[in-house]
């Protein structure tokens, strides 16, 4: 059954975008060609992620959106008012009803640790509709991701074309950037999170020509799947576009936009000595913590009151009671970090027969690289700027940690910064609105690509984070690309 899905669900996606996609400068040719590779790049990342890595099974973050989110979809099947409830975010998850599936999970909760934002929620919700149809195919998964992702790059392209002088040749670069595509293939947020920027893009441009409530609709699909899906983007993302949309108010003055750019910069450093709940370096540090934590390995549950953590090393002294339970068995130093706070604390646990909600089983990363810890310290914090942009920018280097992919990875750098040097060495006259959208878009990458450098000791992640970036480096590179002189725009 799940065969006939899969070729239905192909069938009719591809139906629906030679009807209803629009062509802005392309033929129907070009955008099969493009929704075609991405199927490829779907079908690459499904290998990678079950035969080079997961010895035939799903492995690493797409394995737990696609289990968690299976399981709640157990609770569509068997108590849909709930379910219905639990997608709208308005269910007592700790509910008789439904903590006997959501205990079952291993990231539904994690969220809650403290973190401004679960942002792992609206992924599983979308792969727990999934579920709905899918027979538990997990091509399925993939192809629903890769539309949604197809849909996001064509957004930006539909938005940005209007800057660009060489229309057909950014098309094809925007589908066949690897990262774009491999990732924006893949059952995880990165599909999500191009499709939030496509589709709030596309609503700041209608809102500016006039307003409507359908564009306003738009733009607040756009806000709500970037905040809830990739917030530390997200607000990154909206606060530049706001600041786009206050040029058009400004009639593109260049000197407003030089004020704003220096306001900016005051303004997130500023948040540097913001109360707790919003300070930067705080945040920092906390992700920096839980990402070397993942990129070390080790065993990580859930009690009362805190997230514990404990070495890989230790794996033996842990038993796992079933997919979702884990008793200690030996006595085993760890860390322990409070519901809503931040630092991590040494102790340690005895052995006993409790049974703590089971979050992962962390192999340690290939691809992990030591990296200073902020630990809370704003000097610190200042200090890492210089290898944070750096290691974001060009790594992982061919001999840095990590299996043969980082060369893919370490090519693609390469080809980027190689485009972007060629368009600002012979770029073209472009007016102030171009002006003021480059600034943003520079301003954007710089800061999404400090807070990866900051807190991702990971390269695997780092590649996968800072997919807004390589896109906003295409959108650059292309805005000042002169047109060829036998080429039509």
């Amino acid at each position: 059954m799940g065969i006939f899905v899969v070729i239905t669900l192909l069938v009719l996606l591809t139906y629906l975008i030679t009807r209803f996609v629009e062509l802005d400068k392309l033929t129907k040719k070009d955008v099969l060609i493009g929704w075609f590779v991405k199927i490829g790049f779907g079908l690459i990342y499904l290998y990678v992620f079950t035969q080079y890595y997961g010895n035939g099974s799903l492995y690493g973050d797409s394995y737990r959106f696609y289990s968690d989110s299976k399981i709640l979809a157990e609770i569509a099947v068997n108590q849909p008012l709930d379910y219905f409830k639990l997608m709208l975010g308005l269910a007592d998850e700790n509910s008789a009803i439904l903590w006997p599936y959501i205990e079952r999970t291993q990231i539904w909760m994690y969220g809650d640790n403290g973190d401004f934002i679960n942002d792992n929620r609206l992924i599983l919700r979308l792969n727990s509709i999934i579920h709905l149809f899918s027979f538990g195919n997990i091509y399925v998964h993939s192809i629903v991701h890769v539309f949604i992702s197809f849909l996001g790059v064509k957004l930006i392209y539909q938005v940005i074309i209007k800057y660009v002088k060489r229309s057909l040749l950014f098309w094809y670069v925007l589908v066949l950037t690897p990262s774009i595509s491999f990732w924006g293939g893949s059952i995880l947020k990165e599909s999500l999170l191009i499709f939030g920027i496509g589709i709030l893009l596309y609503g700041f441009s209608k809102l500016i020509k006039y307003f409507s409530i359908q564009s306003f609709l738009i733009l607040l699909i756009g806000v709500g799947v970037l905040l809830f899906n990739k917030p530390y983007a997200g607000l990154i993302i909206l606060f530049m576009s706001a600041i786009y949309l206050l040029g058009y108010y400004l009639n593109w003055q260049v000197k407003w936009l030089y004020t704003l750019i220096i306001a900016v910069f005051f303004a997130f450093f500023g948040v540097m000595f913001t109360p707790s709940k919003i300070n930067l370096t705080e945040k920092v540090s906390h992700k920096q913590k839980d990402l070397i934590n993942m990129g070390r390995g080790g065993v990580f549950f859930i009690n009362d009151s805190s997230f514990c953590a404990f070495n890989y090393d230790d794996l033996s002294n842990f038993e796992m009671v079933d997919d979702s339970l884990i008793k200690v068995n030996s006595e085993t130093k760890g860390e322990y970090k409070l519901f809503g706070e931040y630092e991590f604390i040494s102790f340690k646990i005895n052995a006993s027969n409790q049974l703590y909600p089971h979050y992962l089983t962390q192999i340690p990363s290939m691809s992990y690289y030591e990296t200073t810890p902020i630990s809370n310290s704003k000097i610190q914090l200042i200090k890492n700027i210089p290898t944070a942009l750096f290691n974001v920018t060009f790594r992982p280097f061919p001999w840095d940690n990590g299996s043969n992919l980082k060369i893919f990875a370490f090519l693609q750098n390469i080809g980027l910064l190689i485009l972007l040097g060629f368009s600002i060495l012979t770029r073209r006259e472009i007016n102030n609105n171009e002006k003021w959208l480059i600034s943003l878009l520079v301003m954007s990458s710089l800061f999404i690509s400090l807070l990866i450098g900051w807190t991702t000791p990971i390269f695997g992640a780092a590649v996968r984070y800072k997919i807004p970036v390589d896109l906003f480096i295409i959108i650059i590179s292309f805005i000042l690309l002169k047109q060829k002189s036998n080429e039509k725009t």
